[in-house]
């Protein structure tokens, strides 16, 4: 096998581990130790690793030295840290603790009226369906989200054939919640609308600063195939392309034929896809 540097110059194939051998050298450190040489020294460089007394307990790469990037495999790890831009993985996942701009997309066509799954909390009784289970699942994770940060910002999308946007780039809290219950289902499902009209707020989002700087995160949840309009991937790579630290994440209620669909939008939005037969939980 050749290798570097000057791949085509012969090379003394003596590894190491067989030299110390030959030399009857006896190595001081323990295998545990041995190991950790071993590891790639990308650090994180989260302000959560300063010590207390001004020093740095420092988290490192997980991987081993010279790893080639490791890409998102749109699986869900955030339970085993989380992947940086550039290829490394640590074992801490400082995500949700940093200022969010949580944009949820949401499937109101007329097959979320179904019944076979009901909200618990009596605020949404008049919601008895689906819809009003994913009403009830955003008001818990703004709920849970207010106890890790209070700066987060919030926009929601309602979209069936058409969209439109029930909440702009707001402070997040729970009042955020009473405010769409007076959307019912409805319609067919096209996701190109709800897309379309989350597009526009990555625009305007773009030009607020308060915004911009905040970690953007869609959360696009349907119930259905896709029925007309343009194609979903097509928009999901031109707001990648226009912001690349986007993560968009797929929902989906029971099951349905096309949901591969929502398995790819989410792999190349840089998230996870989710399948649940029950409540959601978003949090």
């Amino acid at each position: 096998m050749k290798y570097g540097p000057g791949v085509d110059i012969t090379k003394d194939d003596l590894t190491h581990e067989t030299y110390w051998q030959c030399v009857k050298f006896v190595d001081p450190y323990i295998e545990e130790e041995r190991e950790e040489f071993c590891r790639c020294n990308h650090h994180c460089k989260s302000e959560e690793h300063e010590t207390e007394v001004g020093g740095s307990d420092k988290s490192y790469c997980t991987e081993n030295l010279w790893h080639p990037p490791i890409r998102s495999t749109g699986q869900n790890i955030s339970s085993a840290g989380y992947i940086t831009d550039d290829g490394h993985h640590f074992g801490y996942d400082h995500s949700k603790n940093v200022p969010h701009h949580v944009i949820f997309v949401i499937d109101r066509s007329s097959s979320m009226q179904s019944s076979d799954i009901s909200p618990t909390m009596a605020k949404f009784n008049y919601h008895n369906s689906r819809l009003g289970c994913v009403y009830e699942a955003n008001l818990r994770f703004i709920q849970a989200r207010l106890q890790t940060v209070s700066d987060d910002s919030v926009s929601v999308v309602l979209f069936d054939t058409s969209a439109n946007m029930a909440i702009e780039m707001e402070v997040m809290e729970e009042g955020v919640v009473d405010r769409i219950l007076e959307h019912h289902p409805g319609g067919g499902t096209t996701y190109s609308a709800g897309l379309d009209e989350t597009e526009k707020i990555l625009m305007k989002g773009a030009q607020h600063h308060t915004v911009d700087v905040k970690k953007l995160v869609i959360v696009f949840l349907s119930d259905g195939g896709n029925n007309g309009g343009g194609d979903p991937l097509y928009y999901v790579d031109k707001m990648k392309r226009q912001e690349p630290r986007m993560t968009l994440h797929t929902i989906m209620f029971g099951r349905h034929p096309t949901m591969q669909i929502l398995v790819e939008m989410a792999k190349r939005g840089g998230g996870t896809f989710e399948q649940t037969l029950d409540e959601i939980q978003l949090a």
